[in-house]
């Protein structure tokens, strides 16, 4: 199974969790590429009423026991 995650979101100069924002959902997806086109392009940064939003996105493989996570549109994992 496939799990793309947002578990936090950012707005402008903050770092992820500093502020009152909360990802917390999760979907399903059947394929591995198109759970990190997703995160790539979910965790931002994306351009709302003056305010850039940045996600902190995960994408777990529990078929390979993998977790990926992206942050401003960049994967973070490693």
């Amino acid at each position: 199974m496939i799990i793309g995650t947002i578990i936090e979101v950012a707005a402008s100069g903050s770092a992820p969790g500093s502020n009152t924002f909360n990802g917390a959902s999760s979907q399903q997806f059947y394929s591995e590429n198109d759970a990190i086109t997703w995160a790539r392009l979910q965790s931002g940064p994306l351009e709302v009423l003056g305010t850039t939003i940045r996600c902190v996105c995960c994408v777990t493989n529990t078929d390979k026991e993998i977790i990926r996570w992206w942050y401003n549109g960049t994967e973070q994992t490693g």
